[in-house]
């Protein structure tokens, strides 16, 4: 149940950033792509380190991976802390109504 209420509260903040213009197709393409490495990188390597905790080369395949993944979250951070300093620097206008920012 609380899942789909977080669910619903995603659409809603969702609609909202469509609304205010901030929801570009190129923010969508970055955080489904973020979301497919983070499982597609971490999950295998999060199984392989729990399935095999004694072996050392599966540990240090874990290790990897997290570094990996910290190195791509801090990349998706500063991506769009840059794209909110774009939107920042756009006119006070946007689709007729004024932002207040």
């Amino acid at each position: 149940m609380f899942e789909l209420l977080k669910l619903a509260w995603d659409f809603i903040v969702l609609r909202d950033q469509a609304r205010k213009g901030q929801l570009k197709p190129r923010v969508l393409v970055a955080g489904g792509l973020y979301a497919v490495l983070l499982y597609a990188i971490g999950l295998p390597a999060a199984l392989l380190y729990v399935n095999h905790p004694g072996n050392q080369r599966d540990k240090a395949i874990f290790f990897a991976a997290v570094l990996v993944l910290a190195a791509l979250t801090i990349g998706i951070i500063l991506l769009s802390l840059r794209w909110r300093r774009q939107f920042r620097n756009l006119p006070a206008q946007v689709d007729g109504e004024e932002r207040t920012t």
